[in-house]
C-alpha cells in the first residue's frame, strides 16, 4: 500500500469514530482560538487569522460555495509570484488543502514542497469552510511568501466545484483556472497581517452613525463645497478652526479619529492633516475681527489670497500652526490610540487649528468636495498625553532619484543631538508609525541606533504601496532615549521613468521619505529631518561648486559649514519657488562652478541626464555618495516659541554595527518535518477526545498546532 492509500483509510475511520462522539450539527471549528482580525469581503468570502502566535499562521476562510475556495499572498498586488492555498472537500466527505503560485493570469502552478496545513473544514448549507495553518517563514524560497510585518495583499476566489472528481486525480498534474466562467474572484485587500489590528471600535460604531458614550465627544472638521477646478494636478486646500469649548482651565486630549470623505471624491483626497496653532492672545483677537475671512476655505501656501492685511487669512499664520495634531492618508481607516494615551488639545495657549487637505487630483477633473477629518476627544484625561514625530528626509529637490531603478535608496537621518534636545530624561515610547513615500516607493526601514549599535529596527515594510498608509501599532512599544539615532532609509523602483523623480507633494510625479511617530510622553518634538549637504549633493555630479540663478529655485542656496545659520527653509518653500512638473528639472540653470573641472559650466540637469543609470556601478555610485557624504540636519521643537537650540547642524548618516536578526532555526529541520504522512493513533483519539473531530474531518498529513 501507498501512503495516501493509508491516508483515505485512517480518514474515514476518523469520519465514523468521530460521528459518533459528536453530535450532529456540531463542528470543530467552534474552537477558543483567539482571532486577531477578522474581515468579510465582497461576495460573501470571509477571512480570520490569528497574529499572536509568533512561529505560525493559523487562518480561517469560507464562502457562499460546495466547490473550492483559495487565498492567496501577493507582496506587489499581482497574480505572478503570490503564495496561494487551495482548499475543498470532495463527494467523499475527504477534504484537502494544496500549496500553489501564481505565474500571471494562467492557473497556478502546484507547489512541490507543500506548506499549508489542514486543521479541519467543513461543508454545508452551500457553505465551505476551511481552517489551516502555515509558518510565517516556510523557507521554500522558490515558490513561497514570506510573511512578515509589511504589507500583504489578499487576493481570494472560489468555484461552484471541486478541481478534481476524484480521489485517484490528486496526483495528477494540472488545475482549473483561478479565471473562469464559474470563478467568483476578489479584489485586492491591503493588509499588515503580523501587526496589531484596530484594538479599540470607533466610538461611533463602523458605519460612523452611531452615538458615542457621553466621556466621548466628536468635533467634525471638513472643508464646505469647495470647487477643485482641475487646473492644478497637486492642490492642497487650508481652513482654520476654533475649538469648540470655550476657553476653560479644563484639558482635553485626542483619543482617536477618522476621515470624513465626500465619496465619489475617494481618488483625490490623498492626505489630511491638523496643526495646532500656537498665537498669543492679542493676535488671537484679530480672528474674530476678520473672522469672516479666516474661516473660509484657502489655497494653502498662496498669497495671492490676501486681501491686504497679514492676518486676513489661514495663509498668513503658517509659522503659527507647525504642530501636528493628526495626520490621515489614502488608505487608512483611521486610528484609535491606546488607553494609556492621548495627545493633549487645548493647552490654554492654543483654541486655533489649521486643516490642510492634499488633493492629488491626477485626471484634473473638476470636483466640488467637503471632505475632512472626525476627532474624537474627551476631558477624561488618560495616564499620558502623548505627541508626534515626524522624521525622515526634507521634502525638497534635493530628494533625488535617477530612472531605471529596481530599488535605489535614499537615506536621512535623526542625530544624537536632536534627540537629546528634543526627548525627555527618561526616553519616549512609540506606540504607532506611519510610514509614507509616494508611487515609485516600495520599501522603507526606520533603523535605531544606540551607542554605535542597531537595535531592531522601529518599523519597516519591503512591501510598501502608497495605496495603504494605516498607522502601524506597535505589538511592543518602541523605547527611544536621549542621543539614540535614527535612520529612514526608502527604496525605490523607477524602472518606467526615463528621467530623475525630485522630492515634493505630487503622488505620481515626486517623492517623499518620512515616518510619523506617535509617542509619548509628550516632548519638546515635533520634526528631525536631514537632507545631502549642498557640496555632497553637487559633488555626485562633478564638481562640489556651482553657480546660477537656479540655485534661488531650491530650498538652499549657499554652502553652509558646520556651527552656521539654519540651512533649511519651511517645506512650503519647494511649493512656491521652483517650477513642478515631470519636464522640468529643478537644476535646469545651476551650472557646475569648480575650476578645471571636465564638468566646467554644465548644467547639473545636464549632468544627471548624462549618466547611463541602466548601469548598476553607476547608480550604487551616487546612492554611495549621498549615504556616505554629510546631510544638513533640522530639528523643530512643538512651536516656534520654544525652539530647539543646537550647534551641529551639517552631521552624518551615523556608522554602526547592524542588527542581526536571528537565525531561523525552523528553515534548518529535517526535510522529514514535512509531508510526514504519519501520524499515531495515540494522537489521533488525543484529538477525538478533545472534540475536535466531528462531520468535519482532517488532513492527516498535517501538523496540528491546537
Amino acid at each position: 500500500m501507498q501512503a495516501h492509500d493509508y491516508y483515505h483509510i485512517i480518514v474515514r475511520a476518523v469520519i465514523i469514530v468521530s460521528s459518533c462522539l459528536v453530535p450532529m450539527g456540531r463542528t470543530l471549528l467552534t474552537s477558543d482560538i483567539k482571532w486577531t482580525h477578522d474581515l468579510e469581503l465582497e461576495a460573501g468570502f470571509k477571512v480570520r487569522w490569528d497574529a499572536d502566535d509568533p512561529d505560525f499562521l493559523t487562518m480561517e476562510i469560507s464562502a457562499p460555495t460546495q466547490g473550492y475556495l483559495g487565498i492567496g499572498f501577493s507582496q506587489n498586488g499581482e497574480m505572478w509570484g503570490s503564495d496561494i492555498a487551495i482548499a475543498w472537500v470532495d463527494s467523499d466527505g475527504i477534504p484537502h488543502i494544496k500549496d500553489f503560485h501564481g505565474v500571471g493570469a494562467d492557473q497556478p502552478v502546484e507547489d512541490v514542497q507543500q506548506d499549508y496545513f489542514l486543521i479541519a473544514a467543513v461543508e454545508r448549507d452551500n457553505e465551505t469552510t476551511v481552517r489551516f495553518h502555515r509558518r510565517w517563514e516556510t523557507c521554500d524560497d522558490l515558490h513561497d511568501v514570506s510573511i512578515g510585518n509589511g504589507t500583504m495583499t489578499l487576493i481570494w476566489a472560489y468555484d461552484t466545484e471541486d478541481p478534481f472528481s476524484s480521489p485517484d486525480q490528486l496526483e495528477v498534474s494540472g488545475f482549473p483556472s483561478w479565471h473562469g466562467t464559474t470563478v467568483t474572484q476578489g479584489s485586492q485587500l491591503y493588509v499588515h497581517m503580523r501587526l496589531p489590528n484596530q484594538p479599540l471600535p470607533f466610538p461611533d460604531g463602523d458605519d460612523g452613525l452611531g452615538t458615542p458614550p457621553t466621556d466621548v465627544k466628536v468635533w467634525d472638521l471638513t472643508l464646505e463645497n469647495v470647487d477643485i477646478d482641475g487646473s492644478k494636478n497637486t492642490l492642497f486646500m487650508c481652513k482654520l478652526f476654533r475649538f469648540p469649548i470655550p476657553p476653560s482651565r479644563k484639558k482635553y486630549q485626542l483619543i482617536g479619529f477618522r476621515p470624513l470623505i465626500t465619496e465619489e471624491n475617494e481618488s483625490n483626497i490623498y492626505r489630511i492633516s491638523l496643526h495646532q496653532c500656537h498665537i498669543p492672545p492679542s493676535v488671537s483677537e484679530k480672528f474674530d475681527q476678520h473672522k469672516t475671512n479666516l474661516e473660509a476655505t484657502v489655497e494653502c501656501y498662496n498669497n495671492d489670497n490676501d486681501d491686504g492685511g497679514e492676518e486676513y487669512n489661514s495663509n498668513s499664520w503658517d509659522n503659527s500652526c507647525t504642530e501636528l495634531v493628526l495626520s490621515w492618508t489614502f488608505g487608512s481607516q483611521g486610528d484609535m490610540f491606546p488607553v494609556h494615551v492621548g495627545l493633549l488639545l487645548d493647552d490654554f495657549s492654543s483654541t486655533l487649528f489649521k486643516l490642510k487637505v492634499h488633493y492629488d487630483n491626477v485626471a484634473e477633473k473638476q470636483v466640488l468636495d467637503s471632505s475632512g477629518i472626525r476627532l474624537f476627544f474627551t476631558d477624561d484625561l488618560r495616564l499620558y498625553s502623548g505627541g508626534i514625530l515626524s522624521v525622515g528626509h526634507r521634502i525638497s529637490p534635493f530628494l533625488a532619484v535617477p530612472p531605471s531603478q529596481e530599488g535605489f535608496k535614499i537615506y536621512s537621518v535623526c542625530s544624537s543631538e536632536c534627540t537629546r534636545h528634543g526627548i525627555p530624561d527618561g526616553g519616549i515610547n512609540v506606540f504607532s508609525v506611519m510610514l509614507h513615500s509616494h508611487e515609485t516607493g516600495r520599501k522603507i526601514r526606520l533603523r535605531h541606533i544606540r551607542n554605535g549599535k542597531e537595535l531592531s529596527p522601529i518599523a519597516e515594510d519591503s512591501n510598501y504601496t502608497y495605496k495603504y498608509q494605516q498607522h502601524r501599532r506597535m505589538k511592543d512599544e518602541v523605547r527611544i532615549f536621549p542621543g539614540d539615532q535614527l535612520v529612514l532609509e526608502c527604496e525605490y523602483n523607477t524602472l518606467h521613468r526615463d528621467k530623475f523623480t525630485f522630492g515634493g507633494y505630487a503622488i505620481e510625479a515626486e517623492e517623499m521619505c518620512q515616518a510619523q511617530l506617535y509617542y509619548y510622553p509628550k516632548g519638546n518634538f515635533d520634526i528631525c529631518e536631514s537632507k545631502p549637504e549642498y557640496k555632497s549633493f553637487f559633488a555626485a555630479f562633478g564638481g562640489a561648486g556651482v553657480m546660477g540663478e537656479g540655485l534661488m529655485r531650491v530650498d538652499h542656496h549657499q554652502p553652509l559649514e558646520e556651527g552656521g545659520g539654519d540651512p533649511l527653509l519651511p517645506p512650503q518653500f519647494v511649493l512656491e519657488n521652483w517650477p513642478r512638473s515631470e519636464d522640468t528639472n529643478p537644476f535646469d540653470t545651476v551650472f557646475i562652478a569648480t575650476p578645471h573641472s571636465a564638468a566646467y559650466n554644465v548644467s547639473v540637469a545636464q549632468r544627471m541626464a548624462n549618466f547611463d543609470w541602466r548601469l548598476k556601478h553607476v547608480s550604487k555610485n551616487l546612492e554611495n555618495s549621498w549615504k556616505n557624504g554629510k546631510h544638513y540636519m533640522y530639528c523643530k521643537g512643538s512651536n516656534e516659541s520654544n525652539p530647539i537650540i543646537y550647534k551641529n547642524h551639517v552631521t552624518e548618516i551615523p556608522r554602526f554595527q547592524k542588527y542581526s536578526r536571528s537565525l531561523n532555526s525552523i528553515c534548518r529541520r529535517p526535510a522529514s518535518y514535512k509531508n510526514s504522512a504519519n501520524i499515531t493513533i495515540g494522537e489521533t483519539m488525543l484529538l477525538i477526545s478533545f472534540g475536535l473531530l466531528a462531520k468535519v474531518v482532517f488532513d492527516v498529513n498535517g501538523y496540528f498546532v491546537h
